[in-house]
């Protein structure tokens, strides 16, 4: 594992910081509705899985799950909302 020094890291963070002020408001919209939507499949998904199996708590295991994968997928890394802002 690689040490980042903590002057480092500040600086990465306000870098990221001052890239993503510059966001239009289209992309900071369809990011919103992009993420409220895989949220709203993970809390369908884990209502559907804990009501078929009858134990509520198995689909209170797998939410989190779907919680996480806004981040995790990171559309804007993949190249989607650059290749809309063209």
């Amino acid at each position: 594992m690689d040490y980042v020094l903590p002057n480092e890291l500040v600086d990465g963070m306000i870098a990221a910081g001052g890239k993503k002020a510059t966001v239009s408001i289209k992309n900071l919209l369809i990011r919103g509705f992009y993420s409220g939507a895989i949220l709203g499949l993970a809390v369908i998904l884990a209502l559907t899985v804990g009501i078929l199996t009858k134990l509520p708590f198995v689909g209170s295991l797998l939410f989190p799950f779907g919680f996480g994968v806004p981040g995790s997928v990171a559309p804007d890394q993949a190249g989607l909302f650059r290749r809309m802002a063209n």
